[in-house]
């Protein structure tokens, strides 16, 4: 067990530096998009005298003076049906393409991994294009969902005043980290010739 774990140890450190950024990267892109977006409460906020409210992809939070402490119980659609209105496409498209980027970026931590502890042959070349594919697409994924967010989320008359806020930026901060990452991955891979003197 001492001799696996001193092994992967030493794996680690002969990764090249540039996957144990890419690990870095990918594991705070997780974490942010995680944590501190895709399940956070302000993608976007008003404050208007005594109502403060603010919504998350799936709640509807609000703080009125007869309740001063904001509560995150209401659903967008019961919010939105006591306004006689449906829940929006582009909301529902969104949440579409962060959920996606919520699983892909974990299937990136865990490639992130794979790279890092994998030894210099042809799967680690392998691991690499698959990490840096898997990087892409759930970059592509969180950027799209913010993109349709940020772009839709002024014209609907329920969000009048509100402007967005750091679950959104923090959903933009991981979609950026992923595409790093992925750069990353393509423009270091192992030379093939390295490969085959290795192999």
């Amino acid at each position: 067990m001492a001799e696996k774990l001193a092994g992967s140890i030493d794996t680690f450190c002969d990764s090249p530096k540039e996957c144990r950024a890419c690990l870095l990267l990918t594991t705070i892109a997780w974490f942010l998009h995680t944590f501190l977006s895709y399940g956070t409460d302000s993608w976007v906020e008003l404050s208007e005298g005594p109502t403060e409210s603010n919504q998350r992809l799936w709640n509807h939070c609000s703080k009125t003076l007869s309740n001063t402490d904001i509560t995150c119980r209401e659903s967008v659609s019961y919010f939105l049906m006591y306004r006689n209105q449906d829940v929006p496409g582009w909301l529902h498209a969104t949440r579409f393409f962060q959920s996606i980027g919520l699983l892909m970026s974990l299937a990136s931590f865990v490639s992130s991994l794979c790279c890092t502890f994998v030894n210099i042959t042809d799967r680690k070349r392998h691991a690499q294009v698959a990490a840096a594919v898997i990087n892409f697409v759930t970059a592509s994924s969180m950027l799209i969902g913010i993109s349709i967010y940020g772009g839709q989320y002024r014209y609907e008359t329920w969000l009048k005043g509100y402007h967005l806020s750091w679950s959104f930026a923090f959903s933009i901060l991981a979609g950026i980290a992923h595409l790093v990452s992925g750069a990353i991955y393509i423009f270091t891979l192992p030379d093939s010739a390295l490969v085959e003197s290795l192999g």
